[in-house]
């Protein structure tokens, strides 16, 4: 019979905090992944170290934010000055255009003036208090069926549409 091995004893080894190094790197690339790799450690240390102690969280918060600042600077720039784009005639340099991007400064005009730019989309389904009675639905014409031709319906009546016409179907 074989005697196990006998176990490796742990040498102990100077822990280096690597905090700073991947709060550093966060606020110059604000990608997880690249400052673990900065940092030297891998994703589920940070993580961890995330989950269990707020004031690194707050840290990496905050980091992320002054990534995210650095982001909208350079849309802006890019969005206001653009960027020198070179020309090629026949593989070879001829010149440069200046290209600005209309692209960026929609997103930029839409985050910071939503009220004024950004692309709304509500329902209002408030009763301001009042029990809704006797509601009517709307059913646009599709153009295919009968019983599905433009007409206001009372909501009670939707649920037994819904179902014939799932009955038909099947």
């Amino acid at each position: 019979m074989k005697k196990p091995a006998a176990r490796k004893e742990r040498r102990a080894t100077k822990t280096v905090d690597w905090r700073p190094a991947f709060l550093k790197s966060m606020k110059k690339l604000g990608n997880v992944t690249r400052a673990c790799t900065a940092a030297k450690i891998g994703r589920s240390t940070a993580y961890d170290m995330y989950e269990g102690d707020a004031d690194f969280a707050r840290d990496w918060d905050e980091a992320l934010e002054e990534a995210t600042d650095l982001l909208e600077l350079e849309a802006r720039r890019r969005a206001e000055k653009g960027v020198r784009t070179p020309i090629y005639q026949g593989g070879l340099l001829v010149g440069h255009k200046q290209m600005y991007s209309d692209g960026l400064m929609q997103v930029l005009l839409k985050a910071n003036r939503p009220q004024k730019y950004k692309e709304f989309s509500a329902v209002d389904h408030t009763t301001l208090g009042r029990e809704m009675v006797g509601s009517q639905i709307y059913l646009p014409d599709n153009g295919r069926d009968a019983s599905m031709t433009a007409r206001a319906m009372p909501e009670s009546e939707l649920p037994a549409l819904v179902a014939a016409r799932a009955a038909e179907q099947f």
